[in-house]
């Protein structure tokens, strides 16, 4: 979508392009009843699973159906999309958001690398030795970043607005309702605790926040894009700008519209940025709205637990159990067991302890009852391959996969969560290999010129966690390929990877 800047001192109206409906609804999962034959794989288009050495049934703990934590890991992978995925172009993006409910975007890069990992010509691509340039006819090329930013500006279903855990995210268009109903009140209410205590303009504006958040509808209303930069002409501290649009968006007002790092932040309004006559808006209740979200959660990130809903959601104890109650009442979720890690799933070496020297050995949670989407049930169930065959991704920061659940230990042993979850509340760039977090990744980026052009170089640092093998061999290859991938999409020229 072409706007019209805010400049001169006067607010321009917003004029948006025609595009094609990119909106594809998710169903909603129908109960399967248990025992449940074995299913194709996820996607119509995935190739088929390749069995592991037979292994001996599980028992059945309880009369639930009960699974390893390598089941789990691999079936999260594969309902994440970053195993098989089969999606292309901006429908592609819009499913993703969908599926997800949610991806974080607090640093619009961060969502659109997240999302690039997900659809079938993004990291999936770079598997192999196949580039664009040796790839059939008709394949779809290897997105770049500055594509999906076109997508997204020129409206083809998504939306970027404050949701769950009051942080921005990248929906599809349809769900705004449901999302404004789940986390708008809260979000609100927060905001004005905040700016009544003074820790925004550094004194109480209650007054003055509720005044900006009138004047910013007003002119939403009237089809006219907000720039922060137009508050001080508004009368309005500039420090208040965050807190109304933040409002702002959870009400069903207006959206994000804009590429952030560093560009002057913008709101459209919602007849731009989700028009009407596409996405009619609707009441939706605090339980139907937490009850959708619990859907799309436990059928991508499952099998969790109620726990885990919550915290993904940000939401309080007594609406998430509610919800979770009344999917399993329809049976449109189910219970599973999942057995505490092996000593498979951890590292091959011990790692002394800095006090004593003595070998210490990782933690991992024990669980009890999971819930999975019923209809998920019998993928979960499918032979996983031998954890050499899952492919390798260089995941960057603030990947979904990592932000799901409350329990580390699926990916990372608790003593090395810090190198990945820091105490300001970042997941850096880690690098997954066997379904794990075996190690992290650093991106550094020089500018170079040359007679005609200037470009960005970007070379690569891997280190491998304590404990975890080296990355040498075909492992190493691998990750050097998928480096390259998220350097093409980036836009930058690959200027090498060095493992440590």
């Amino acid at each position: 979508m072409k706007r019209q800047a805010s400049w001169g001192g006067r607010l321009r109206p917003a004029k948006r392009q025609q595009q094609p409906q990119a909106h594809l609804p998710l169903p909603l999962p129908l109960p399967v009843p248990l025992p449940v034959p074995a299913a194709a794989p996820l996607h119509a288009s995935s190739p088929p699973v390749v069995a592991p050495a037979a292994r001996p049934p599980l028992a059945l703990s309880g009369g639930l159906p009960t699974f390893t934590t390598e089941q789990v890991r691999y079936h999260r992978l594969r309902a994440s999309y970053l195993i098989d995925s089969d999606l292309h172009g901006p429908a592609g993006l819009t499913f993703l958001a969908a599926a997800h409910f949610g991806i974080q975007a607090q640093e619009s890069t961060s969502a659109y690398v997240s999302l690039y990992q997900r659809v079938a010509a993004g990291a999936a691509a770079w598997d192999d030795d196949v580039t664009d340039d040796d790839k059939d006819a008709g394949t779809p090329p290897s997105p770049v970043l500055e594509q999906f930013r076109d997508w997204f500006m020129s409206n083809i279903g998504l939306i970027r607005i404050w949701g769950q855990r009051a942080t921005l995210q990248i929906y599809d268009s349809a769900d705004w309702p449901h999302v404004c109903a789940a986390v708008g009140p809260g979000i609100i209410q927060t905001r004005i605790t905040s700016v009544r205590s003074g820790n925004v303009t550094g004194r109480d504006s209650t007054s003055e926040l509720a005044v900006g958040r009138e004047k910013v509808s007003a002119l939403l209303a009237q089809g006219k894009l907000v720039a922060a930069t137009d508050f001080a002409e508004l009368g309005i501290s500039p420090k208040l700008a965050y807190s109304v649009f933040m409002c702002s968006t959870v009400e069903g007002l207006g959206a994000r519209h804009d590429h952030g790092a560093g560009t002057v932040s913008l709101l459209a309004p919602r007849s731009v940025v989700a028009p009407e006559e596409e996405y009619p808006w609707r009441t939706v209740s605090l339980p139907d709205a937490l009850a959708e979200a619990a859907r799309r959660y436990f059928k991508t990130y499952g099998p969790a637990m109620e726990e885990d809903f919550r915290y993904y959601m940000g939401v309080s104890a007594r609406p998430s159990k509610e919800a979770v109650a009344l999917l399993l009442a329809t049976g449109e979720i189910s219970s599973v067991v999942v057995l505490p890690a092996s000593s498979e799933f951890l590292p091959a070496v011990e790692t002394p302890t800095l006090t004593t020297g003595k070998a210490k050995k990782p933690k991992s949670k024990s669980v009890g009852a999971y819930y999975i989407a019923s209809s998920s049930l019998p993928l979960l169930r499918q032979p996983v391959p031998d954890m050499t065959q899952w492919p390798p991704r260089l995941l960057y920061r603030f990947d979904p996969l990592f932000l799901a659940h409350v329990d580390k230990s699926f990916w990372i042993p608790a003593e090395h969560k810090s190198t990945t979850w820091t105490k300001n509340g970042m997941i850096l760039p880690t690098v997954l290999t066997g379904g794990r977090v075996t190690g992290t990744w650093t991106l550094l980026q020089q500018k170079k010129s040359s007679s005609d052009k200037q470009q960005t170089v970007m070379s690569f640092t891997v280190v491998a966690l304590p404990g975890y093998p080296f990355y040498e061999g075909d492992v190493a290859k691998a990750l050097e390929r998928q480096a390259k991938g998220i350097t093409r999409f980036l836009g930058g020229v690959f200027g090498g990877i060095s493992f440590d």
